[in-house]
């Protein structure tokens, strides 16, 4: 079809000629990598790279995924660099981490104002020469229906899961160009779809979903190769940020185990992988959505007990 249109058009045979040549090397790109995916796959033989002696810095490191993702790291000569809005949590993380071969460094952010962030990147660079890793983690769920939720409770969701993403990687992505490094957004499935008691996160998530995938574009455009980026998509974790939510199917999705997650997290980094869904199994509801009318796709989504934040409770004042 794109060729006899392209042969019924006076168009010179030089562009004819360039478009199938594209086109070629488009289509041999796509099946092996197809096919390098497929054996990944059945084979779980993926190349990792090592990380040891890095300097990696992991925002909401006082708590949660942002802990785990610290003792996680906290091996191999590391040098953590941990950033939290809440110092004495925070501060804990040096004498837990103590006796591990790594060096821990914590830092004062609230990550929803450029000028915290400002200053925290000139504290970090201070004891940083290079930055190797970036993992944007922090975030908060109000947890409210749109109706119920204030203004001041928005703008501080979006200002924390989404401005504070992109002021943060604006301020490291400079060196990174002329280094290298690796960055690592963490989204949600809430970051692909939406569910009831969570416009406003659902928002901030889906603006990190396109925030990480148009960087990429953005990259490739400059040919800039040695910045890599990873985003994490898990569904519904164990945490306090999703404290009293209730699983309708737990069989099929489970609030996930929160040590398992940020081992999949790990995986994914040291595989460089550009995104990565968690579990598996959300792959295919993420496939439905495009498959099915939005009123059926909605109803499917009900079916498998989208609305599990109805039971939330908030334990954190903001």
């Amino acid at each position: 079809m794109v060729f006899s249109l392209l042969f019924s058009q006076q168009i010179p045979t030089m562009f004819i000629l360039d478009f199938t040549v594209e086109f070629l090397q488009f289509v041999w790109f796509y099946l092996v990598t197809v096919l390098w995916e497929c054996i990944y796959l059945v084979f779980r033989n993926r190349p990792r790279k090592d990380i040891v002696n890095s300097h990696i810095l992991i925002t909401g490191a006082g708590s949660g995924m942002g802990k785990l993702l610290a003792a996680n790291f906290a091996n191999s000569g590391n040098i953590l660099h941990l950033v939290d809005i809440n110092a004495e949590t925070n501060e804990e993380n040096i004498k837990d981490l103590a006796d591990n071969d790594c060096t821990v460094h914590t830092y004062y952010c609230d990550v929803s104002k450029l000028d915290s962030i400002l200053e925290m990147h000139e504290n970090v660079m201070k004891n940083c020469p290079k930055l190797d890793y970036l993992f944007n983690n922090a975030g908060i769920v109000i947890g409210k229906l749109f109706p119920h939720t204030s203004f001041k409770e928005m703008d501080l969701t979006m200002n924390v899961n989404i401005m504070g993403v992109m002021h943060i990687t604006k301020v490291f992505l400079d060196d990174m160009i002329d280094k290298g490094g690796h960055l690592i957004f963490i989204s949600s499935v809430a970051g692909q779809c939406g569910a009831p008691f969570m416009t406003d996160y659902c928002a901030s998530k889906h603006a990190v979903t396109g925030f990480s995938r148009t960087l990429l574009y953005d990259l490739e455009y400059m040919g800039i190769k040695h910045v890599k980026i990873t985003t994490i998509f898990p569904h519904f974790t164990d945490t306090g940020l999703v404290r009293g939510a209730t699983v309708k199917l737990p069989a099929l999705f489970p609030l996930l185990d929160p040590v398992w997650v940020v081992d999949q997290m790990v995986t994914a980094t040291r595989e460089e992988r550009n995104e990565v869904i968690l579990p598996r199994a959300t792959n295919y509801v993420i496939l439905y959505m495009y498959l099915m009318p939005c009123e059926v796709f909605r109803r499917f989504c009900k079916w498998l007990g989208n609305d599990l934040m109805k039971t939330f409770r908030q334990t954190r004042e903001y």
